[in-house]
């Protein structure tokens, strides 16, 4: 999918962009020293702030580099989550920023091979607002093919199992928050 220029806001799709990350300059011990805490929060922070909304499994992996953490864990998950604390905003694994609101986030970011994301990992706020693109394009589609049009558009080479699963759960959110609405067996804007 090709970044839109001109389009209307929230229609625009953005390039991901990744914070940069200092790599090697502790060992993955340190991680979880306290003595450590306030240069983690930094480095976590400088991501955040530039990568949020994003998931805590991709906050893990950005960080792992400057810990030389080869495989990250739900053990190192939850001490980023704690070293957080109300710095950030977590909902359902999804870490915002302070001044992001999840109800309100219009945005719909397409990551560069090297920040790829797996599907379940983009913030299903941002997932609605690729479905309502989707949506504008072609007015009507059936959930199926409303599904296959978004992942595509995501970069997803297929809307099998747990693509189709996340982007299903997205299209009930664009129906619940009122900004689509089922039509037969057809999804349409609202």
């Amino acid at each position: 999918m090709q970044i839109a220029r001109g389009a209307p806001p929230g229609d625009a799709v953005e390039a991901y962009r990744i914070a940069p990350v200092p790599e090697g300059r502790f060992s993955p011990e340190d991680v979880h020293e306290d003595r450590h805490r306030d240069e983690l929060k930094r480095v976590l922070l400088e991501i955040v702030q530039i990568e949020a909304p994003l998931s805590l499994t991709v906050l893990s992996r950005r960080v792992a580099p400057c810990f030389a953490i080869q495989r990250t864990s739900s053990r190192l998950e939850e001490r980023l989550r704690t070293v957080l604390g109300r710095a950030v905003k977590i909902r359902n694994d999804i870490i915002w920023r302070v001044d992001q609101d999840p109800e309100t986030y219009a945005g719909v970011r397409l990551a560069p091979a090297e920040a790829r994301r797996e599907a379940p990992e983009v913030p299903l706020e941002e997932i609605a607002n690729a479905v309502a693109r989707v949506l504008r394009a072609n007015i009507a589609l059936s959930q199926d093919e409303l599904v296959k049009l978004t992942a595509k558009s995501l970069g997803f080479p297929r809307a099998g199992g747990r693509v189709a699963e996340h982007l299903s759960a997205a299209v009930a959110l664009l129906v619940k928050r009122g900004r689509a609405q089922r039509d037969g067996d057809k999804v349409v804007l609202a």
